[in-house]
């Protein structure tokens, strides 16, 4: 169960993101009158894909299955 974890803990990360950044779009949406608050609030999009984007590539890798061989030992000659 600890070696799922990591795994659990990348999906929570993940489902967290998606709901502030489905926010932070709504935000943009709602503040179309006001430019200060469009500017902060596609910063907040911006930055929200950009930490999502990397979430999702450490999700997927952590979903690979793992290679029985990877803990055993090998001799190169």
């Amino acid at each position: 169960a600890s070696e799922l974890q990591e795994t659990v803990n990348a999906h929570e990360e993940y489902r967290t993101l998606c709901r502030e950044l489905e926010e932070a779009r709504l935000m943009l949406r709602e503040s179309e009158g006001d430019p200060e608050m469009v500017e902060l609030a596609r910063e907040e999009v911006d930055t929200l894909q950009a930490t999502l984007a990397g979430v999702e590539e450490r999700l997927r890798l952590l979903l690979l299955p793992k290679d029985p061989l990877d803990d055993k030992n090998i001799m190169l000659e």
